[in-house]
């Protein structure tokens, strides 16, 4: 299993999804986001997701990174 969230989420955003679902699950979790600097990734890292991609995304960069996540 795999979550997949984007950052900017109408109800709140996946930073505060992530650490909901870390409170329950240890389940890989990769961030998508408009936003690629240092800090974006490592706010990401910091709520609980296991990788950061930027958009736009590159399907098979995305593939790559899935795989990497789920070893």
């Amino acid at each position: 299993d795999l979550v997949l969230s984007d950052i900017g989420l109408g109800d709140g955003d996946g930073f505060q999804l992530m650490r909901a679902v870390r409170q329950k699950s240890q389940v890989k979790a990769i961030a998508l986001s408009g936003y690629g600097t240092e800090s974006d990734k490592r706010a990401s890292r910091e709520a609980g997701f296991d990788a950061h991609v930027t958009k736009p995304v590159n399907f098979d960069g995305l593939l790559h990174v899935i795989a990497s996540v789920c070893r």
